[in-house]
């Protein structure tokens, strides 16, 4: 997880981090336009305005969504 813009405004101290076994809960302190995202994409969103809680934990198994070529759809593999 990140906090891409740190600054006294934002008074963040954590930037980055690893997940572990244990989950982590995070809540939303801002009061209009934070968001969560995942895949590098920040059009594609959850909303994370002040009160909402996450919990965030490492996956049970891998997710992976790989272009079909024969079509315009995305085939979606899990892997245990």
């Amino acid at each position: 997880m990140r906090e891409p813009l740190p600054s006294i405004a934002t008074a963040t101290r954590m930037r980055a981090g690893k997940l572990t076994d244990h989950p982590l809960w995070v809540i939303s302190l801002m009061n209009d336009g934070g968001v969560i995202f995942a895949d590098g994409i920040e059009q594609d969103f959850i909303a994370f305005d002040c009160g909402r809680r996450v919990h965030l934990s490492p996956a049970l198994a891998i997710f992976q969504l790989t272009p079909d070529r024969t079509s315009e759809t995305l085939q979606c593999k899990v892997e245990s």
